[in-house]
């Protein structure tokens, strides 16, 4: 209906193929791919071309993926094509391109901890998965250690035809533009690397965190381990989550915490969806300093009385409800449908998955989601990091009170020490 075609691809990579020691080469990679130059194409002549054309072309990373996106209006598609190809297969990183990149990625390094969300992050992470890959995370001494051929190295090891899917929507026709991406996106070699990552493990360690930021609001995530999907728990841990804290104002925990006790602007709980490690289910808020040890309290008594008496009807048909009715919104448009559905090829799900979706999500009963919350949810057995004034919250106190079984007790640590910690 309109003359643009967008284009979305994710590279089969990312920070969990960082190796060690040289934390931040994906992210600084994938940052390179756009502003680091390209075969014919220097950099600035990109930029310059991009601008006049009106195209837009961005590379970002996350765990297990890099991703790139590209929109334009139709008449230049040949051109946002070519841009594209030559920046995934033919990158030049010119060495003050790498050099002025790096610099900007050591100066958010130092400012990534300005506001509290990372920082409860960050510090999840670490005692969810000490000593993995996955929260292993990018320091200005390890950025400084990365190289120009590291970069290089990370290209041509990663960025091969064979590990990207690309979905396109838009105004083109459909065997010129098969013709042209079979053109530009060079066949793989046989010796390519099929990208293998890591094999990462949760193991909660044996204590609290706190980590000290003054102020007068605290900022609480609670969690468990879950499972690396697929796994037949995970749809009735859906609707668990959503009774618990997923569903907002009208979950147990927004209702009880937020809106009958007025000790939080915001309370949910989140079961992570996660195909390429185990996952966790965690619930987070904030509170004022003086309702920590209420709020904390009260989370831990409605966590436990789901797992003791369940749900009711009206919660199941409630949390099924929400989560059929969610599902059209990931077809609104013909961008969201291939995006969708080379996701889903990205985890290796069968197409059928969308359709037998809601029959699956009906089908569950009040006894499968009373097993899954006696299986992940077990009282007051979730670790814990706090963000907030320790000297407003005596760390000591409120964990002794509200600590699970087995655990050390509570570490109280800066911000800055966080990157630290195993």
């Amino acid at each position: 209906a309109f003359p643009v075609i967008n284009i979305e691809g994710y590279i089969r990579s990312g920070s969990l193929c960082d190796p060690a020691g040289k934390e931040g080469l994906a992210q600084l990679t994938a940052s390179l791919l756009r502003t680091g130059g390209a075969k014919n194409i220097p950099a600035d002549s990109c930029d310059a071309l991009c601008d006049q054309k009106a195209i837009n072309l961005s590379f970002s990373c996350a765990d297990g993926e890099i991703v790139f996106k590209c929109s334009a209006l139709s008449e230049y598609a040949d051109t946002a094509l070519y841009l594209l190809s030559n920046m995934l297969f033919n990158p030049t990183f010119e060495p003050e391109k790498v050099k002025r990149a790096q610099n900007i990625f050591m100066d958010s390094i130092k400012h990534r901890f300005d506001n509290p969300g990372p920082i409860v992050s960050a510090a999840y992470d670490k005692i969810m998965y000490p000593d993995q890959s996955n929260s292993r995370m990018a320091t200005v001494a390890s950025v400084k250690r990365i190289t120009r051929a590291d970069i290089v190295t990370f290209q041509q090891t990663y960025v091969q035809t064979r590990n990207i899917i690309c979905a396109i929507s838009g105004d083109f026709d459909q065997n010129a533009i098969k013709t042209r991406l079979t053109a530009l996106f060079p066949q793989t070699r046989a010796t390519a690397y099929d990208s293998i990552f890591p094999n990462v493990k949760s193991a909660p360690e044996r204590q609290w965190l706190f980590v000290e930021r003054p102020g007068t609001q605290t900022n609480v995530r609670l969690g468990l381990p879950l499972f690396r999907r697929p796994n037949p728990d995970y749809y009735p841990v859906l609707v668990l989550n959503e009774i618990l804290g997923g569903a907002g104002f009208t979950s147990r925990l927004g209702s009880k915490v937020r809106s009958d006790e007025g000790l939080t602007y915001s309370i949910h709980s989140q079961a992570e969806s996660n195909y390429l490690f185990p996952g966790t289910i965690f619930i987070q808020f904030q509170t004022k300093n003086q309702s920590l040890e209420r709020a904390l309290s009260l989370t831990f008594q409605e966590t436990a009385r789901l797992c003791k008496e369940g749900v009711t009807n009206e919660e199941l048909a409630m949390a099924k409800r929400l989560l059929i009715d969610a599902l059209p919104s990931s077809f609104r448009t013909k961008e969201d449908i291939v995006q969708t559905y080379a996701w889903n090829e990205y985890y290796g799900r069968p197409d059928s998955i969308f359709v037998k979706y809601p029959a699956a999500i009906n089908a569950l009963t009040k006894q499968d989601v009373l097993a899954v919350a006696r299986k992940y949810i077990t009282g007051k057995q979730m670790w814990c990091v706090i963000v907030g004034d320790s000297g407003a919250n005596k760390p000591a106190e409120v964990c002794n009170q509200n600590k699970p079984a087995g655990c050390a007790g509570i570490k109280v640590i800066p911000a800055d020490s966080i990157e630290a910690l195993p």
